[in-house]
């Protein structure tokens, strides 16, 4: 028996290669018809089985997962599914929060034992079609390939991910801009403009950014945005700080 020598090139063609392929597929990217990761997608399906109409723990919606074909730990499920219920991050949330799940400001949500979540009605809005929704070629795998949203889940909502190789960062749009393209693509017609208005062959002008800096730096130092709880060592504080700072950083620019 001779010892062939397994080549560095061979590696990066077989096991690498299906690693990379792997999680662009089917781990950090998420699809770009339901706009979802197949984590998020397990934990809309165990709200669909599990807590259709009622609130369940995050834990237990997400300690489940397993059963149906996921095996990547709780911890990532519970997280994926705190971040469906925030409002602060979707347009349109698939799954209804009962809980701290979070702001804009302090984003990091409560502990899954002790935060709620159940099917919204957005669920229902939205997702049509159930029956069609393509099974996945995995047995063990029960959530479909994808669902089918009336409205591109993915533009409503945003995207981010990295995987090997590949990443995306997509914005959320709203949904009336969203609907009015969608109508006009299929109609075969001119976008509105009135939707396009500031983003073809213009430049955003310096002074709006200023004049809205300027008129957040009035309020606070007229009081006009000073709360009882604006203590000088409250968050609000540091922001109005920063406020006041930038805009005389900009005065001199001029």
């Amino acid at each position: 028996m001779t010892n062939t020598p397994y080549t560095l090139t061979q590696v990066a063609k077989n096991e690498m290669l299906d690693f990379a392929q792997y999680t662009v597929a089917s781990r950090a990217i998420p699809n770009m018809i339901d706009g979802m990761k197949p984590v998020q997608r397990f934990y809309l399906y165990s709200s669909l089985v599990n807590s259709r109409r009622d609130f369940k723990k995050v834990s237990a919606v997400a300690g489940v997962l397993s059963d149906y074909g996921y095996n990547h730990g709780e911890v990532s499920a519970a997280g994926a599914g705190q971040l469906m219920a925030a409002t602060w991050r979707n347009n349109i949330c698939l799954v209804e929060g009962r809980g701290s799940f979070g702001t804009r400001q302090v984003q990091a949500a409560g502990a899954s034992r002790y935060v709620y979540t159940k099917v919204s009605a957005n669920f229902d809005r939205y997702i049509k079609d159930l029956e069609l929704s393509p099974a996945h070629k995995d047995p063990e795998h029960e959530p479909p390939a994808f669902y089918l949203p009336v409205l591109p889940l993915v533009l409503l909502n945003g995207a981010a991910g990295i995987a090997t190789g590949f990443a995306t960062n997509i914005l959320p749009r709203d949904d009336a801009d969203v609907i009015a393209f969608i109508r006009a693509t299929l109609a075969a017609v001119s976008p509105p403009a009135s939707l396009l208005s500031g983003f073809l062959n213009s430049k955003a002008p310096l002074y709006t950014t200023k004049k809205m800096i300027a008129m957040c730096a009035w309020a606070f130092s007229t009081r006009l945005v000073r709360p009882n709880w604006l203590s000088k060592r409250s968050p609000m504080a540091t922001i109005a700080k920063d406020i006041s700072r930038s805009w005389m950083i900009l005065r001199m620019m001029d």
